[in-house]
């Protein structure tokens, strides 16, 4: 070889004799030899890199897993739960004695934990028609680096499986994250919101809503059932929002079972009163403040003139008149402004965008009323003052989300990034109000704003909680009306849409 520096490939271990030649420019050279021993170091093997099971999850470093009940789109009513895998290896996968194991460990509050009761609880974005609250998200402690899988009963409790038998019992065996049956779907693809399908697959409508779940702490590997779409699925949570939600603008329905009924009403408006799941073989006839002459039909309209509470009286007759059911209720009306909100007494108001549905890309600010009585909602000088405040990033006003760099929390595959909940100080007690700038910014607004207070139903409440909103990013006389173009949560405010 020639050169300064060259390279030379050994076949085998052994000492070898290396020879070195230098020649100068006039063809005088020198050589010189010495030994050198090599030891050949063995050819790595390569490794594959560690998959995790498909159903089943790693406990990340925190040893800390997080589950959140988002969204209940079932008619059954079971429990989800958690449980460890460690030292289940040499048990059969779905046996009887692997079913009583899970069971065990579960109900041990060590081994396992139960996570999800939808016998006392609802999810996090379900209506308020509801009777069961939401229980916030729930943490539970684990070996960090422990593989854990998740359980489903579709009806019933743990507890019934402690003696599970299947030859012997009547209770039904439980879904695993792991079987080979997928029950469970990661709904956006990124390891975090998942949806089970809480029937046989052969007897399901495959639409995994049944029981929506967040997870953190853990990561797992569960493939998307084709053809599902993930997206599909959390388009479908918020359109049943959308059909459901109890006091949207000035819809209210409940049933005949409810004994005390309250909803917010503008005075001098009219408000659409409506039975939830009419029988057509009924009659329906509403007594509104201890009127003699009543109202008929399922579904009724009634303005109330002044602020107070109002006596309500329903009666559902059959065809020849006899009374089959019958409630009291009260109705509370009260005079707010729609859009316009009140900071709490922490004056802190929280915003976290969940859901991102629409093509635009806009931004959406919150501002200060005070000392904009006398403006024109919507004016060019309204505009202006409201604008300004945004900007200010102060107690005046702040840019609440940027749709051109973040995206919602539960959006899949949309390139932006996912923030954190942002919070926002104003004096307790300031009238607020909300500002979407459609496919724009504060700085080069492309279309005029779009404000909470100004056309009812440009922004409605989705849960009829005050707490989930949607906006229609285009006027309402050009848009879809799905409301799902911009879907954010809010805390802090006393006062609701």
């Amino acid at each position: 070889s020639l050169g300064q520096d060259v390279t030379h490939t050994f076949t085998d271990n052994g000492t070898y004799d290396v020879i070195l030649t230098v020649t100068d420019k006039d063809a005088a050279f020198t050589t010189q030899t010495t030994k050198t021993t090599v030891e050949l170091r063995p050819t790595p093997t390569p490794t594959t890199p560690q998959v995790t099971q498909p159903g089943t999850f790693t406990v990340d470093a925190s040893g800390q897993v997080t589950i959140d009940y988002l969204f209940d789109g079932g008619d059954y009513r079971g429990q989800m739960a958690v449980f460890s895998l460690d030292g289940m290896e040499n048990l059969t996968v779905g046996s009887d004695e692997y079913i009583r194991t899970a069971a065990a460990r579960v109900l041990s509050n060590q081994l396992g934990y139960l996570a999800i009761d939808d016998n006392t609880e609802t999810g996090r974005y379900n209506n308020a028609v509801s009777t069961n609250p939401y229980h916030q998200a729930k943490t539970f402690k684990f070996k960090p680096g422990t593989k854990v899988a998740l359980m489903l009963m579709s009806q019933g409790g743990v507890e019934q499986l402690l003696n599970y038998n299947q030859v012997h019992c009547n209770v039904e065996r439980p879904f695993f994250s792991f079987d080979t049956e997928q029950h469970l779907a990661d709904l956006t693809g990124k390891g975090q919101v998942f949806g089970w399908e809480d029937l046989a697959l052969a007897h399901s409508d495959r639409d995994y809503n049944d029981i929506v779940f967040q997870i953190g702490g853990a990561t797992g590997n569960i493939a998307l059932p084709s053809p599902v779409s993930g997206a599909t699925v959390i388009n479908a949570i918020l359109q049943q929002w959308r059909e459901h939600r109890t006091n949207a603008g000035n819809s209210l329905q409940f049933n005949l079972e409810h004994q005390s009924i309250k909803a917010q009403v503008t005075n001098n408006q009219s408000t659409q009163l409506a039975i939830d799941i009419p029988n057509i073989c009924l009659t329906y006839r509403w007594y509104i403040d201890n009127a003699t002459v009543p109202l008929v039909g399922s579904q009724i309209d009634y303005t109330f003139k002044q602020q107070g509470t109002y006596s309500l009286r329903i009666e559902a007759a059959s065809g020849d008149g006899s009374i089959v059911s019958s409630t009291l209720a009260q109705v509370s009306s009260v005079d707010v402004h729609p859009g316009v909100f009140t900071v709490g007494d922490g004056g802190e108001v929280k915003f976290d965008y969940l859901f991102d549905g629409g093509d635009y890309r806009d931004q959406m600010a919150v501002f200060s009323l005070a000392g904009m009585e006398q403006m024109s909602v919507g004016s060019d000088e309204y505009i202006q003052m409201a604008m300004s405040r945004a900007m200010s990033n102060s107690t005046q006003g702040y840019l609440v989300l940027d749709d051109a760099r973040q995206t919602g929390d539960y959006n899949p595959d949309v390139v932006g990034a996912k923030l954190a909940p942002q919070v926002f100080k104003f004096a307790p007690g300031t009238q607020v109000a909300l500002m979407l700038l459609p496919d724009g910014d504060l700085q080069r607004p492309r279309k005029r704003p779009l404000f909470s207070h100004q056309t009812q139903g440009q922004m409605v409440d989705l849960t009829g909680k005050g707490s989930v909103f949607g906006w229609e990013d285009l006027t309402l006389a050009d848009s879809d009306r799905d409301y799902n173009d911009v879907v954010f949560e809010v805390e802090g405010f006393k006062s609701k849409l």
